[in-house]
């Protein structure tokens, strides 16, 4: 009996200590480096072939990148000092495709930079190629911050 009891315990702590390790701490003013599972958590998931289901809170940029890709590199410096710029009002996020292969493939993904825009509630636009730090402000403040219409 004891030792069904203890198993118990330990079955529980160790379903408990999984479930911590899956979550993500993100922080405000960083890219956070997340995996598929965590941005199903945090910013949405392809739920059908074509279909996107948002749960973020926050406006969101989703980095789809990898470590070889020199144009990801520099547009990781980008995102790192707009994280910063924009603490607390857009949440970024980074994906490296090497290790997330099953997202990359259910969103399409063939080239790298990916950048996913992904406003509350409304569905995501994406961008492929290096873009500026111009034009990441102009695609947050008319896309991502827009004014609600009344």
């Amino acid at each position: 009996m004891k030792v069904a009891r203890y198993f118990l315990a330990l079955v529980v702590a160790l379903c408990a200590l999984t479930a911590w390790a899956q979550q993500v701490e993100t922080v405000p003013g960083q890219v956070n480096e997340i995996n598929q599972e965590q941005l199903s958590q945090l910013v949405g998931a392809v739920t059908a072939p074509g279909t996107w289901t948002a749960v973020n809170k926050r406006p969101a940029i989703v980095d789809f990148n990898a470590t070889w890709c020199g144009p990801c590199r520099k547009l990781g410096v980008i995102l790192k000092q707009a994280a910063q710029a924009y603490a607390g009002k857009v949440d970024f996020y980074s994906i490296d495709v090497d290790h997330n292969k099953q997202i990359a493939s259910q969103l399409g993904i063939s080239s790298i930079p990916y950048v996913l825009f992904c406003p509350v509630g409304e569905q995501p636009q994406a961008n492929v190629g290096l873009i500026t730090r111009e034009q990441l402000d102009q695609i947050i403040t008319e896309f991502l911050l827009k004014p609600a219409a009344p």
